[in-house]
This record gives C-alpha cells, structure tokens and sequence, in this order.
C-alpha cells in the first residue's frame, strides 16, 4: 500500500501496483494509480486520471476532469464519486475498442469506437454499443464489445446522471 501526495503546481503522479491512496491537491495533473483498489482524489484543476486495473474510487474534484480507460477489464469494479458535466467532465473510452476483432468479420477489424445508445434501461446493448440505467441512485455506464449479451464496460457512476454522448470521449 502507498500513499502519493502531489502538489499544487500541475505534474504527474504514479501510484503503484497496489492499493494506493493518491491525493493530487491542485494544477492540472496527470495521474496513473495501475493496478490495485485504489482511491484517487484529482483536487483542483483539470486533471486526466486512469484508475487501471482493480475496483477504484475516483474523484476528480473542482475543474473539467477526465476520467481515462485504457481497456474494458479497468472499467469493472470502479466507481466515479463526482462526475460533474456542468464543469466539463468527460468519460474517456477511446482506449476500448467497441468490437472485439474476429477474422471472418472484417467491419471488426481495426479499432472501432462505441455507438451511444442512452439509457438502456428497456433495451439490450449490442456489440459496439455503449449505454447507461439507474440503479439504486447511482448510474450504470455499460458497454458491450462481443455481442454476447454480458457488459465488459462495467462502471458505476455516483448519483443519478442523465448522460448523453459529449460526457464521453468515444
């Protein structure tokens, strides 16, 4: 387990591969917690975070924030505790690509971006299709890679929020 305190000046903050308790303060930093249940608290500013790996608490605080994923598996288990649209953050999904390759379907090739959906509360997500339902007060963003009908974008939003496709970076 380890502890990371930044500043309040802009810079890049490293966690480990354990749990890490990681508070950046203030500027607009950058900050990686990898792989652990982590607790990442951006502060002040405009900051990117990547949770990586594990079931991660995230808060970005004051300023537009974004919230980064590299694959599907860093989505499972993490939840974000101050989405804020009004501040300017976003859900970064770039790094997942929407359909999972196979050989004999060339329109999967390559990396593909999420097609919004909304809320898909009545409605099932196919493959490349991204969505969100409320739940017990908080907010569910659910994104389907294979078509199988099992959600591999798996991330829990604090609250109830009514997203719509600019929350996220697809």
């Amino acid at each position: 387990m380890a502890t990371v305190h930044g500043s309040i000046f802009s810079e890049t903050l490293n966690g480990t591969n354990v749990q890490d308790f990681i508070y950046a303060y203030g500027g607009n930093d950058v900050i990686y917690a990898y792989n652990g249940n982590d607790y990442v608290d951006g502060g002040y500013g405009n900051d990117t975070i990547v949770g990586g790996l594990g079931s991660d608490g995230l808060t970005g605080g004051p300023g537009a924030d974004v919230f980064k994923y590299n694959s599907a598996a860093e989505t499972t288990g993490d939840a974000i505790w101050d989405y804020k649209w009004w501040e300017g953050d976003k859900i970064d999904l770039r790094g997942i690509d929407a359909k999972e390759s196979v050989w004999w379907n060339p329109t999967t090739w390559g990396d593909q971006a999420f097609s919004w959906k909304g809320n898909v509360a009545t409605k099932a997500l196919y493959a490349g299709e991204l969505g969100y339902v409320h739940s017990g007060g908080n907010t569910y963003v659910y994104g389907n890679t294979d078509g199988d009908g099992t959600y591999e974008v798996n991330l829990k939003v604090a609250g109830v929020v009514h997203f719509i496709a600019s929350d996220f970076m697809l």
